[in-house]
């Protein structure tokens, strides 16, 4: 029996690792588009079971606006060093016909001939991160409509006491503009010299 060690951790060790990861992770051989390994975090996200996505194409999982980035990806990484990955944001398909937002990081493998040989896919389900972003918008324009329609005159400062917003009410009082009112400290102003 032969010991395979990576990097000094053996393959028990690196196996353990693939199978238990929380993100989801997958290998797909390029000759033939086929995925090749596939961890339960993967295959979970996109309602499968491991052995479902065995064997089977990308475009199962990846929408298709992913395999055209994949695609001209690759047609970069050709001409690229041994080893080139990239990042990106994408739809991804479920089992069921649903999708979910994802973000995608792939790494190619290539050969000595500088030919690519196999596809590393970790993904990440961004569906809650999505939805916390979609609420904190959503948070900001209610307090934006209740601070620029309030009688009180309301503004925000950074650290060094510089006037990052102020709103209409307190452009009303002093008689300056939004314009002017940003970027000033609370003494840039004095409405008891104005009038």
């Amino acid at each position: 029996m032969t010991d395979i060690t990576v990097n000094g951790y053996d393959a028990d060790a690196l196996a353990y690792l693939f199978e238990n990861a929380s993100v989801g992770l997958a290998m797909c051989r390029a000759n033939d588009n086929t995925l090749i390994m596939v961890n339960p975090a993967f295959a979970r996200m996109h309602g499968y079971r491991v052995e479902e996505l065995l064997g089977a194409n990308p475009s199962e999982v990846f929408s298709s606006e992913c395999m055209a980035r994949l695609a001209d990806y690759e047609e970069r990484a050709v001409s690229s060093c041994p080893i080139e990955d990239v990042s990106f944001e994408a739809e991804h398909l479920r089992k069921d016909g649903s999708s979910f937002p994802a973000h995608v990081h792939i790494t190619v493998i290539k050969d000595a001939h500088n030919q690519i040989q196999h596809r590393i896919a970790n993904v990440q389900d961004i569906s809650a991160r999505k939805a916390q972003a979609a609420q904190l918008a959503a948070k900001e324009r209610e307090f934006r409509t209740l601070a620029e329609n309030t009688r009180d005159t309301m503004a925000r400062y950074d650290k060094n006491c510089v006037r990052t917003y102020a709103n209409r009410a307190l452009s009303e009082e002093t008689g300056l503009s939004n314009a002017e009112l940003i970027g000033q400290k609370p003494s840039g102003y004095n409405t008891t010299e104005q009038g």
